[in-house]
């Protein structure tokens, strides 16, 4: 009887220290990180949604102890964002307890957005790391944060440059010009016609005006400088004048 007793006595505490081992084993804090409420391991990878230029893509990411002490955050900012394209996303941090720490079966989120805004990045698959420090295990919880930026539907197109090949600006010059010669030309032949035309009836005035004072001649000399004065005029107009001269001669040779 007593032996089973004693028995009992070492099973029961043999059972009690294994009981405090395991207990010592659970005391320690522990990050659990969901993504739409399943459960992220060490460096799996978020994808969010894709976004045009102008457009944010956002993503909600929970952070839970599910430990039995206080988990603390070692970083300030809580969670960081390097490598890749992390120009492209920005992160909302998660509010904290005081003491930058969440205390055992509490949880809290951050946000991170894909927000390429106008930056001129080329369309395609972007990428970069989130990073949680705490005195968890393992101290550095990564995820790769990923998402894909379509083309700016706003964009100008590209200049067709064919079209630009086939009519350059040198040739469109080139063949205004001929034109532009022929023109000047029409227009120095229009002026060189009314010049001679006002030179031709500013001689036949003047070979009126002396065709009227003719009485003021008696002798043949002084009919031959009036013909001369006439003649460069035109040949037709000279020997008309002759014509008249001749018979004003006779005319006056009479009534003497």
């Amino acid at each position: 009887m007593i032996r089973n007793i004693l028995r009992l006595n070492r099973l029961a505490a043999a059972c009690g220290l294994a009981i405090g081992f395991t207990a010592a084993a659970t005391a320690a804090p522990v990050l659990e990180v969901r993504v739409d409420n399943v459960v992220q391991a060490n460096n799996a990878t978020v994808t969010l949604n894709a976004a045009q230029p102008g457009q944010v893509s956002p993503k909600v990411i929970v952070l839970r102890n599910i430990g039995d002490q206080d988990l603390n955050f070692t970083s300030i900012p809580a969670v960081v964002l390097f490598g890749g394209d992390d120009f492209l996303f920005s992160v909302i941090q998660p509010p904290l307890e005081t003491g930058n720490k969440l205390s055992p079966n509490s949880s809290t989120a951050f946000r991170v957005d894909f927000a390429p805004g106008a930056t001129g990045a080329a369309p395609g698959r972007k990428s970069t790391r989130a990073f949680v420090f705490t005195n968890a295990n393992p101290t550095v919880f990564a995820l790769t944060i990923e998402a894909d930026l379509l083309p700016n539907p706003n964009a100008a197109p590209p200049p067709d440059e064919e079209e630009i090949d086939e009519a350059p600006a040198d040739q469109e010059i080139d063949d205004a010009a001929p034109d532009a010669d022929a023109n000047a030309g029409d227009d120095d032949n229009a002026n060189d016609d009314e010049v001679d035309q006002e030179v031709i009836e500013g001689d036949e005035d003047e070979l009126i005006e002396d065709d009227d004072g003719q009485d003021a001649y008696d002798d043949d000399d002084d009919n031959e400088e009036i013909v001369k004065f006439a003649a460069p005029c035109g040949f037709g107009i000279g020997l008309g004048l002759v014509g008249s001269l001749a018979s004003l001669g006779g005319m006056r040779r009479s009534r003497r």
